[in-house]
């Protein structure tokens, strides 16, 4: 019984040590943050391109295992862009269950508002870029409560979660998300979804990871069996591991199909987080038209689809994808700058768009050159180690979202 106790001590003091002021554990014992009273809402009126919601698997809660809020944290100061809105939602996935716990705008400048700030004088007040550190202590303080309040009311022992990887429970993450899909449907903007979970769908009416045969040709539609899409949904999943008798192959298969079926992309599934630290500057969107002279495909049609992209300072491409009526859509990788009136696109799909990763598909890419507002180029795919080279053109739509930051 000491052993317990001296156990749980140990536990508290170097959460304490983390996470906490000496005034602050005497007032509120077990918050990661702090308050957020004081944060300026009138950073979400800044015109964003994306918004990013934070899912907590509530059956991951175990007693003493704080470091994924840590984790989340840091990759949401190095990622977010000026404005963008951050949302904070418990997964009940024994329920099939969301419940939204706290949102917030990220406090900081884009470049045209830097530049209107710096022509400005201020005398008896503060210039609102010194007060930006004390905005982002009060917007972490604010996400930290929400995870805390997540971990205090879940948290369980070790052994009893691990019980659960044994003995397969019951768990409904697919069911939980859906539960939030308006979220997406009344966005019109890129949603990046970060999820702590194990991800170990087991559903007696959507099926299993623990029964998922990769090979099979037929998969649920889940949007036709939840009545819920993920429009422009990017997803980032970490928690994942542990000795579950699913191999890390299968898992992502399994997510990858599960979410194209809604329309949304799986950016990357792990034990670690895999959000990239980058800052988007410029977003842009086109719609895309495939010209098909092979008739073996879709008996020759031509196709129509989107591609959505976020580019970093430096041209790489962040949280972005590329979609087809009738064949797929993926996450796209790789880089896209402009010099002058220039501009060229040199991605890959995440996924197979077409080949679907059978047998021997050959690697797709896409490259695209032009002016800004009108590119074209190729869409390469195959089969059987044989390309096949599409002509691919993309133009400009009329509302990008875009907001740039770039100094």
């Amino acid at each position: 019984m000491m052993q317990v106790i001296r156990s749980r001590f140990f536990v508290v003091i170097c959460l304490c040590a983390v996470f906490y002021s000496a005034q602050a554990m005497a007032e509120k014992p077990h918050h990661l943050f702090g308050s957020d009273r004081g944060l300026d809402p009138s950073f979400c009126e800044t015109k964003t391109f994306r918004q990013t919601v934070v899912y907590i698997d509530d059956m991951m809660m175990i007693e003493g295992k704080t470091d994924w809020a840590l984790k989340i944290s840091g990759k949401l100061k190095a990622s977010l862009t000026p404005g963008e809105k951050v949302y904070v939602v418990r997964l009940s996935p024994r329920q099939g269950l969301s419940n939204e716990e706290w949102s917030g705008c990220w406090p900081d400048y884009t470049a045209e508002q830097l530049d209107k700030l710096s022509k400005e004088t201020f005398i008896f007040s503060e210039n609102p870029k010194d007060g930006l550190d004390t905005q982002r202590a009060y917007f972490m303080k604010g996400f930290g409560n929400a995870l805390t309040r997540i971990y205090n009311s879940a948290r369980r022992p070790a052994a009893d979660a691990g019980n659960d990887q044994k003995t397969h429970q019951k768990k409904q993450i697919l069911r939980a998300i859906a539960s939030d899909d308006t979220r997406f449907s009344t966005s019109s903007t890129i949603t990046r979804a970060i999820i702590y979970s194990d991800m170990q769908e087991n559903s007696d009416d959507l099926g299993s990871v623990f029964t998922f045969d990769p090979k099979a040709k037929a998969f649920t539609n889940y949007n036709e069996k939840l009545g819920s899409r993920f429009k422009n949904g990017i997803f980032y999943a970490f928690g994942v591991g542990g000795d579950t008798g699913v191999s890390p192959e299968n898992l992502k298969e399994f997510w990858v199909r599960a979410l194209q079926s809604m329309q949304a992309v799986l950016y990357g599934i792990g034990a670690d987080i895999t959000v990239q630290n980058s800052v988007p500057i410029k977003g842009y969107r086109y719609d895309i038209h495939l010209t098909n002279k092979d008739k073996t495909i879709f008996e020759g049609q031509d196709l129509d689809g989107a591609m959505s992209i976020l580019v970093a300072a430096d041209g790489t491409l962040v949280d972005s994808w590329v979609g087809f009526t009738h064949m797929s859509i993926a996450g796209l990788e790789g880089s896209f700058s402009c010099h002058g009136d220039v501009c060229a696109l040199d991605a890959s799909p995440k996924s197979y768009l077409l080949g679907h990763g059978i047998g021997s598909a050959v690697a797709e890419k896409i490259k695209l050159n032009g002016g800004k507002l009108n590119l074209s180029g190729q869409y390469q795919s195959g089969f059987d180690k044989k390309p096949i080279f599409f002509d691919l053109k993309a133009t400009l739509a009329g509302d990008t979202n875009a907001t740039s930051t770039d100094n």
